[in-house]
C-alpha cells in the first residue's frame, strides 16, 4: 500500500476522533452548563423560599390567624446544601455568642411581616405642658388610652400636632415539616415538599408575609 495512502487513512482516522473527542467534550460542557443552571435556580427557589404570599390561611373562632406556606419542590441535595450552609452561619453566630465551645443542634430562622390592625379610642380633656423660651406653657389638648393583652397605646392630640406611643406584642407557633407528595404510601419517588405552619395568637395582627428555613443537626 502506497505511503501517501497510508498517510491520508491515519490523517482521516485522528480527524474522526478528533471530531468524535469534541463532540464528547462539547456535550459534557453543556451537559454540566445546564446541571448547573437548574441547580442555581433550584437554590434561588429555596433561597427566596417564602417570599411569596402564603398558600392557606385560616382565623378561629377567638380571631387568631393560622398561616400555611407550602416550598417550591426541590431536589433533597439542594436542600441538604443551603441547610448546611445556613446551619454553618447560624452556628457561627452561637459560637461568637457562647464560646466556641457552643454545639448546634436544632434552629429555625423565622421572619415575618404583620399588619396591626388598630382600635378606635375615646379622647378625654387634658392639658400638655411645654417648656418654652418664655417658660412653661399650658395648652389645651385630648388624650386618649387603650390597652388590652396585645396592645398597649396612649396618645395625645393638640391643635398642631399629634403624639402617639405604643407597644405591640405578638406570639407565634411555628412548625416547620416535610411531607411526600403522594396519595399512598408506596409512591416512595414522589418528590417531598417542605411546609411552614406560623399560628398567630394576636388576633389583631394578620401576616402578610412569612420567611422561614428549618436547620437540622447533621
Amino acid at each position: 500500500m502506497p505511503l501517501v495512502s497510508v498517510l491520508t487513512r491515519l490523517y482521516a482516522y485522528r480527524s474522526l476522533v478528533l471530531v468524535l473527542l469534541l463532540g464528547i467534550a462539547g456535550g459534557l460542557i453543556y451537559y454540566l452548563y445546564d446541571l448547573n443552571r437548574v441547580t442555581q435556580a433550584e437554590k434561588q427557589s429555596i433561597i427566596t423560599l417564602y417570599a411569596a404570599q402564603p398558600v392557606t390561611r385560616s382565623v378561629d373562632a377567638q380571631g387568631r390567624e393560622t398561616v400555611r406556606v407550602v416550598t417550591p419542590t426541590i431536589s433533597a441535595a439542594v436542600l441538604k446544601q443551603v441547610k448546611a450552609g445556613l446551619a454553618a452561619e447560624v452556628r457561627d453566630q452561637l459560637r461568637k455568642e457562647f464560646g466556641r465551645n457552643a454545639q448546634l443542634l436544632q434552629a429555625q430562622r423565622v421572619q415575618t411581616q404583620t399588619g396591626q390592625v388598630l382600635p378606635t379610642v375615646a379622647l378625654r380633656d387634658t392639658t400638655v405642658h411645654r417648656a418654652t423660651a418664655a417658660g412653661i406653657v399650658a395648652k389645651p389638648a385630648r388624650a386618649g388610652t387603650f390597652k388590652d393583652p396585645w396592645l398597649s397605646l396612649t396618645g395625645i392630640v393638640t391643635d398642631d400636632s399629634l403624639s402617639v406611643k405604643y407597644s405591640i406584642r405578638n406570639e407565634f407557633d411555628v412548625r416547620a415539616y416535610s411531607m411526600r407528595d403522594a396519595k399512598h404510601w408506596w409512591q416512595f419517588w414522589k418528590p417531598r415538599k417542605v411546609f411552614v405552619d406560623l399560628k398567630n395568637k394576636n388576633p389583631n395582627t394578620t401576616t402578610t408575609a412569612l420567611e422561614a428555613v428549618a436547620v437540622e443537626k447533621k
